[in-house]
């Protein structure tokens, strides 16, 4: 077992096409996971590391600062489960096969790697590219003809696939039995395909003239990222986020030559690549929904760092990649967000902070587990909050325009957590000395009482959950008794229903 060695700067993001502003965007803090030659191929909630070390599979802690080699053979992990347990592929030797294996972290050292003995329909060799967290292994036999194959067990067996297809690879299994992947059609047209192992093949459909070319990844949240082209003359293609059973095809437009997804985490945000017209620079970019689409090429803004790869994205939104050297050498390369929240006592500063109105300050002074902080500031009618959750507190008017902010984090609190907003004082309709905050909590809203500086116009208060927050005006004792009736009743009529 080694350590990690660490080199950081700051990335210079560029907003491509997207809702971003200056104010909003988003940076990250660039980690050189070693300065072998190595990359990184997935990572896990945990900053855990799956990729390649001097041609070994290898696996970072980017959190205990350690790293281990997981076979001697030559070849690469490629994904990593909740649990850290990593599928790859490996080859005795540079002139032997590879064969798809799967490490477990718990197993005892020595016995933690299995080799997958078996290949199907003659194929030289197999490659495992996804995992789950019950430890089954998807990936491909190839050498001819590919075959999708899956492994719960110590075989791997032939994923069975739409009739007449005649090629298919497995990219990524989740939780609920989902895999996803691409193959080749009687037409011999190639296409993404979802298979639900507990049904039957499930075709992602063409629909606005889009049809899938593969399918990347799939989610816990059934969300399956990946790449699509369009059915008409001239081509192009675009990278999607698809949510299985809803809704149609409906790929990014944000590069004009066209632009392919390689991964997506449960929130939707993508990474993958995309080009421009008459350009032969394929550019690294990583969409962060609510917020824009980033090219991230350049890692430290002086030319001496390059993104060759984005390769996985977790659900903090912390990216790992392939990085270059000018000097010719690629190392693994860890991507963590300025939102990015590890230890208590850290703060996140978002949308402009206290200078901008629609700003935000989160501070963490009890953290259990690390996550990263998003916010989206919207300005909905109070009608429009009652028909998405319920009716607010107060004698407001229907058609009165309200200031939300909806606040997301992906870690776990030990404690409450302070939220300063900055508040539009121009846009309210009431005194600030009187304000409240309400907080949606799943079945109705609390009202907060701030600290509320009319100066620098911020509303500070402590919290233990993170949904909407709305800046209201105090509700008279009339209001509240009928808030509150309203709400009884509503419970009583929704426990007579379901008896």
């Amino acid at each position: 077992m080694s350590t990690v060695k660490t080199a950081w700067v700051v990335a210079v993001c560029v907003v491509v096409i997207g809702v971003a502003t200056q104010a909003d965007a988003v940076t990250y803090s660039v980690r050189v996971l070693t300065d072998q030659p190595s990359a990184a191929e997935a990572v896990n909630n945990d900053g855990i590391v799956a990729g390649v070390k001097n041609y070994h599979p290898y696996r970072w802690d980017t959190r205990a600062g350690t790293g281990i080699e997981l076979d001697p053979g030559r070849g690469s992990g490629m994904a990593i489960n909740a649990h850290g347990d990593v599928a790859g592929y490996v080859a005795e030797s540079a002139t032997d096969w590879p064969r798809a294996f799967r490490w477990s972290s718990h197993a005892e050292p020595g016995h933690q790697t299995w080799v997958f003995p078996n290949l199907l329909g003659g194929a030289l060799y197999s490659k495992a590219f996804g995992i789950n967290d019950a430890g089954v292994v998807v990936g491909a036999c190839a050498g001819g003809a590919a075959i999708g194959v899956i492994a719960g067990g110590s075989v791997l067996e032939e994923i069975p696939t739409p009739p007449g297809w005649s090629f298919s690879i497995a990219y990524d299994v989740n939780n609920n039995g989902m895999v996803v992947g691409n193959g080749t059609s009687p037409s011999s047209i190639a296409g993404g395909v979802v298979y639900d192992t507990v049904s039957l093949d499930i075709l992602i459909p063409e629909s606005g003239g889009w049809r899938a070319q593969d399918a990347r990844e799939v989610t816990d949240n059934r969300l399956v990222a990946g790449t699509a082209v369009t059915t008409s003359y001239p081509t192009s293609t675009g990278a999607y986020v698809y949510p299985v059973g809803f809704g149609p095809l409906n790929p990014m437009r944000d590069f004009a030559g066209g632009c392919e997804a390689y991964a997506t985490n449960d929130r939707g945000d993508v990474v993958g690549i995309g080009r421009l017209p008459n350009d032969d620079i394929e550019y690294q970019f990583a969409h962060i929904r609510g917020r824009g689409t980033y090219v991230l090429n350049n890692l430290s803004g002086d030319g001496v760092w390059k993104i060759t790869s984005l390769n996985d994205i977790n659900d903090h939104g912390q990216i790992v990649a392939g990085g270059l050297h000018l000097n010719g050498r690629g190392v693994a390369v860890l991507l963590t967000p300025d939102t990015f929240v590890e230890t208590s006592g850290d703060s996140v500063t978002l949308d402009g902070g206290l200078t901008s109105p629609g700003g935000l300050v989160a501070s963490f002074p009890q953290l259990a587990d690390p996550g990263t902080v998003n916010s989206t500031r919207r300005s909905p009618t109070v009608d429009d909050l009652a028909s998405l959750y319920g009716p607010l507190p107060g004698a407001l008017a229907g058609d009165e325009v309200l200031q939300q902010w909806d606040v997301e984090f992906s870690g776990t609190l030990a404690g409450p957590a302070s939220l300063t907003l900055c508040y539009d004082d121009q846009s309210l309709g009431f005194a600030e000395d009187g304000m409240r905050i309400a907080h949606w909590q799943g079945t109705g809203w609390q009202l907060l009482t701030p600290i509320v500086d009319e100066l620098a116009n911020t509303a500070t208060f402590d919290t233990l959950g993170f949904s909407p927050f709305v800046v209201v005006p105090e509700p008279t004792s009339l209001a509240l008794l009928a808030a509150a009736l309203l709400t009884l009743g509503g419970s009583r009529l929704g426990r007579k229903r379901r008896k």
